[in-house]
Formats: structure tokens, sequence, C-alpha cells
């Protein structure tokens, strides 16, 4: 067996374990997968040899990672400074050996779209059976932690909606069928979990709809109003959203033991821990810390891990430093996503949802799915964009 071979078999190899992505978002299942899609990435740049490793590839990755970099660079100072946990350095070189291996293949976008949808297909089936059949769960639902699970498969519902959206044109309508029955079976496991954090992921479609649809932008407007009024009517029907205005009513008698009483009492004691350690923040899960420190917290039942907010958990956890490397990278990444609707889509509910929920901070499932989901989408835009000639004329060169 020769070297073309070997290394084209290891590129089509992991191309097919990145799109079994949807094993990130289950315990059992995560590291195994990412370490076997890292072992394969990286088996696959050694096998590349100088084409993985030319000027040209080294331009492309740069161009790629660039906007990653503020973000990690912060972290990676933060994980010398404290003890933080090591999986956004497994991210970052999932992002890196990922992109380098698929870098040369081929990708078909129906490939990365079916597989997409067929997750977010099978994933909300089984959300929906489970909660149908047992009843819905306080904490879990397939063995993890409901305010994981649904938002990060609600990432999916996002970018489903907008291939229907900004590229229905560009997808025969088998793919678009699939894409609309996964879409549908997703909303109906959004209200089943009464995961309340969801709806703020379809309202970023607003914005998205507003800043790059260029004609019929009422009615697109209008689309995802509907889509939202209808979840919200259903959270409403089955009482979900009373709760949460009993929650904040009681609030303000005095009473945080609540779950929107304790995201606030939260949200109120990182800032004020922040702003006793401004610059580099209080480390990986700083709450006992910050009590010992002598800071109150009013629910003295409840002791958390993160914050519940990845713009909070940022604060207090790795100060000015990340919150600067942070909101560098969301900026560059949008600029990088701008003529994408589809990762733009991605970033945007990334970010709506972290307003309430740990999304690309502290969640080891969301930010393996991420990375994953972000090089294929960037490589799919990369080729569909690009001349293909860009490729072979660079090799010759």
């Amino acid at each position: 067996m020769n070297t073309d071979t070997i290394k084209n078999s290891l590129m089509c190899l992991t191309l097919c374990v990145s799109l079994c992505f949807g094993a990130f978002l289950f315990d059992p299942t995560n590291r195994p997968l990412k370490y076997l899609l890292l072992a394969l990435s990286v088996a696959t740049v050694f096998w590349s040899n100088k084409q993985s490793l030319s000027r040209f590839a080294i331009r492309d990755y740069f161009d790629f990672i660039f906007p990653w970099l503020p973000w990690f660079i912060c972290i990676f100072i933060s994980m010398f400074i404290h003890r933080i946990e090591n999986f956004y350095v497994d991210s970052f070189l999932l992002l890196t050996f990922l992109f380098l291996a698929l870098r040369k293949s081929m990708i078909r976008q129906e490939l990365v779209y079916g597989s997409i949808g067929l997750t977010l297909l099978i994933v909300s089936a089984s959300i929906v059976i489970q909660v149908v059949s047992q009843g819905n769960v306080e904490t879990e639902i397939l063995q993890v932690n409901k305010n994981v699970l649904v938002p990060s498969t609600t990432l999916l519902t996002v970018v489903c909606i907008a291939l229907l959206l900004f590229k229905r044109n560009l997808i025969d309508q088998k793919l678009q069928l699939l894409l609309v029955c996964a879409v549908l079976l997703s909303l109906v496991a959004i209200v089943v979990s009464e995961v309340r954090t969801s709806l703020l992921a379809i309202l970023s479609l607003i914005p998205l709809v507003l800043l790059k649809k260029r004609q019929n932008i009422l009615k697109y407007v209008l689309f995802i109003c509907c889509i939202f009024g209808l979840l919200f009517a259903l959270f409403w029907f089955t009482g979900r959203m009373q709760e949460g205005v009993s929650d904040l009513l009681k609030y303000q008698t005095g009473n945080s033991n609540t779950s929107w009483g304790i995201r606030l009492e939260l949200w109120k004691l990182s800032f004020n821990a922040f702003l006793s350690k401004p610059l580099f923040g209080w480390g990986q899960q700083p709450f006992g810390d910050i009590i010992a420190a002598g800071f109150s917290f009013p629910v003295k039942t409840f002791f958390p891990k993160h914050f519940h907010s990845d713009i909070f958990n940022i604060l207090v956890c790795c100060g000015l430093l990340g919150i600067i490397g942070w909101t560098l990278t969301i900026c560059l990444l949008i600029k990088k996503s701008w003529n994408d609707p589809v990762q733009l889509a991605l970033l945007l509910a990334c970010l709506a949802m972290g307003l309430t929920e740990r999304i690309m901070y502290q969640n080891r499932v969301s930010i393996y799915l991420l990375s994953t989901l972000w090089v294929l989408i960037y490589l799919v835009n990369w080729y569909s964009h690009s001349n293909q000639s860009h490729f072979k004329n660079a090799e010759v060169k």
C-alpha cells in the first residue's frame, strides 16, 4: 500500500468520524470520540507530509485559526495562573489538526448538512421518546444534564434553520425535507424538555435575517417570530413561562431560592467577586474560594460549579484577561463568518444562549461540538466559494 493510498484512507476515515459529532453530546462517548478524532487527524497530517505543512497549508491554517487566537492565548495564560481544565487545549488541537487533516478533502456540502440534520433528528426523537414515556426529568435527559444537552442540540437546530433560510436553492429537496423534519422534531424536544434557554437561540435568527437577507426581510422576520411565538405559547401552556415570572416576583420579595433567583444571585456574586480580582479572576470553579473570602450567597443549600452565563463565568474565572480575549475572538469570528450565514447563525446562537447558560466556557459538550462543526462548515463554505484551481495551482507552485 503506497503513501497516497494510506493518506486518502486516513483522510476519508477522519471525515467519517468527524461526521459522528453527535457523540460529543454524551459523556460515555465524548472523550473517546475526541481522542479518536485527534489521533486520526494527526495521523492524516503525518502521512500527508509536506502537503500538510507547506507554506500554502500554513497560510490557509493561519487564516482559519487567527480569529480564535486571542481567546485561546488568554485561556492558556489563565491555565498557568490558575488550575483550569485542559479541554480548551484539546479544543484548540481539534480545530488545528482537523482543519489540516481535511483541508485537501473535497467535502460535499450534502454530506455535512445531511449529517447535521440526521444527528438532530435522531437526538431530538430520543429526547421526545424518553420524556413522553418516562415523564419530564428535572435535571437529566438521556443521562445528560438537560441544560447542557438541549442547548447543544439547539445549535444544530439553528444551523438547519439557517440552511433552509439562506441556502435552500443550493440543496436538493430530499435534504430540505430532512432538515425540515429535524427542525420540527427539535422544536418538540425543546418544548417537552422545558429548556427555556433555547428560545434565545431562536431569537438570534432575527438579527441574522436583518443583516444578511436582501429581499423579503419582513416575511422571514415574521417566520422567525412565528416559531418563537409558538414555542413561547407552548411554554406558557405547560406553565414553564409562568414559573419564570413567578421566580422574578419571588426574587423581588427577597426569595432567591428559585431558578431565576439563583441565577440573579450568582451573577451579582460573580460581578462583585470580579471587582475584587479584576485582572486574572479567581480560577476554575471559584465559588468555594469566593464564599471563603467573605462574600455572601443567600441560598445556603446551593453550591454551583459555574455561574450560568458565559460572560459572568469568564469574568469571575479569568478576569479582564479572559473577557478581552473572548470579546476579540467573537468580533474576529463575526468578521470572518460575515459572508456565510450558517457560520454566523451558529455563532449568534452561542452568544444568545450564553447570556443565561454556559456554552463557550466550562462546557465540554458544546465546546467540542462547536469546534467540529466550525471546521466542517468552514471547509464546506471555503470550497463552495473558492475556485477549485486554487488548490491545484498552489501545489504546482
